[in-house]
């Protein structure tokens, strides 16, 4: 590792070398840079212009490598030179050179706060002013924002709260000034500590109970410059209690599950809420013996089966905590059969041609030398007749013997086939 007056003195003497280059080319700088003096004493011109002329440095024209203040730049193993509007910053490093060591001029001037020339490890940087004044020094951050965890909360509970600046703290850091409109209930440290090149910094503010929402304005102030938040502190709810229980819907099919809510007043604590629940009617529903609200929440919904029942069944389901009771009826409906199946009447008309065989309900009009079927639902009482008056011998599903008859009826319980013969 290089000492730090031999990397002083040897930057140094670089240094005095390129300033005394840039002197002579129209540059002044801003002061003499340290170092311990040459044994061949003061540069005259001619040398000035022969040292300058046997540096192995290329300048290159910055079109967007770097950072935009810089004009003219150049880099090399253990040097770097920005050349800016006003100023020239020089930085030299060993060999072996630290890993952070600063090589951008944003870089740069974050380390420098204020002063002209630094040591950063195994390496010295100086600023060269091209205009005879020194450059300003940066300017110093102002509050840029303040931003609490959370905008609102309980009282009694702490909140976090992040100051930041509008840039990295300089010197030897930031101290930034806080205050609460309202330090009875809403307590901040008097000052935030922001450490040199951090940008923002974190505190702990502490509340206390209130009775009614309360709004808390924190205010932090540094270097002239002021910003503020607003926190709203929120009574503590009262304990939950029984609200309610209710189907939804009330009415069910017997067989299929109904949808119970139960509800609470307010938010339940850590705890839960539990409720005991009970029915008026044995038999017909599934009922748990108990029902618990989770913590946070203000309501539970749970199903509850029941079964097929012939008539239609009401019944009440009672919700009992804390000594109130609550209750929900609930109508359990007999299932709705299934139509009858249709069945197929097939008529079959022979006999006297121009006569027709119709039936009742319609469906068969079937003209005589023809055959016909038809839909009908299972169970339907049928009356097929010959037109004009005319009788028939009927047979199959519907038949009278030897006889003949104009109509014949018969209840259709399945698909069949009917023959008339008319006379």
């Amino acid at each position: 590792m290089i000492g730090r007056d031999r990397v002083h003195a040897a930057a140094g003497i670089g240094a005095l070398a390129i300033a005394v280059a840039l002197v002579v080319g129209g540059i002044t700088t801003k002061q003499p840079v340290r170092g311990k003096s040459s044994n061949k004493g003061a540069l005259d011109h001619k040398s000035a212009l022969a040292a300058r002329a046997k540096l192995p440095i290329t300048f290159v024209e910055n079109r967007g490598q770097t950072a935009q203040q810089v004009r003219y730049f150049a880099h090399g193993p253990n040097y770097a030179f920005f050349f800016e509007r006003d100023e020239v910053l020089l930085a030299f490093t060993s060999p072996s050179r630290q890993a952070d060591f600063p090589t951008t001029p944003n870089a740069v001037d974050r380390v420098f706060k204020g002063q002209t020339d630094i040591f950063w490890g195994d390496a010295f940087i100086t600023k060269l002013a091209l205009n005879g004044s020194p450059p300003p020094p940066p300017p110093l951050p102002t509050v840029a924002s303040v931003t609490p965890a959370a905008i609102e909360l309980l009282g009694s509970n702490s909140v976090a709260l992040t100051v930041a600046l509008t840039s990295g703290a300089q010197g030897t850091g930031a101290v930034v000034s806080l205050t609460s409109s309202n330090p009875t209930v809403l307590s901040v440290p008097a000052t935030l500590a922001i450490p040199a090149g951090a940008q923002s910094g974190t505190v702990t503010a502490t509340t206390s109970i209130v009775p009614a929402n309360t709004p808390v304005l924190v205010t932090a102030s540094y270097n002239n410059s002021s910003l503020g938040t607003t926190i709203t502190l929120l009574p503590v709810p009262p304990p939950a209690a029984l609200n309610s229980i209710g189907f939804f819907p009330n009415t069910v099919t017997g067989g299929t599950a109904a949808l119970a809510i139960l509800s609470v007043t307010s938010p339940v604590g850590s705890g839960g809420f539990t409720a005991s629940l009970s029915a008026n009617v044995q038999g017909i529903i599934t009922l748990p013996a108990t029902i618990t609200v989770p913590p946070g929440q203000t309501n539970i919904g749970f199903s509850v089966p029941t079964v097929a029942v012939t008539t239609q069944t009401g019944l009440t389901v009672f919700a009992t905590a804390g000594g109130r009771t609550e209750l929900a009826p609930l109508f359990v409906n007999p299932a709705t059969p299934p139509p009858p199946p249709t069945v197929t009447l097939t008529v079959n008309a022979s006999g006297r041609t121009g006569q027709r065989v119709t039936s009742s309900p319609a469906g068969i009009n079937v003209a005589v030398g023809s055959s016909m079927q038809a839909p009908f639902t299972s169970g339907t009482s049928v009356t097929l007749a010959v037109s004009n008056g005319r009788t028939a011998l009927w047979s199959g599903a519907c038949s009278n013997g030897s006889k003949t008859q104009n109509a014949c009826t018969f209840t259709l319980n399945g698909s069949a086939t009917v023959n008339a013969n008319v006379q």
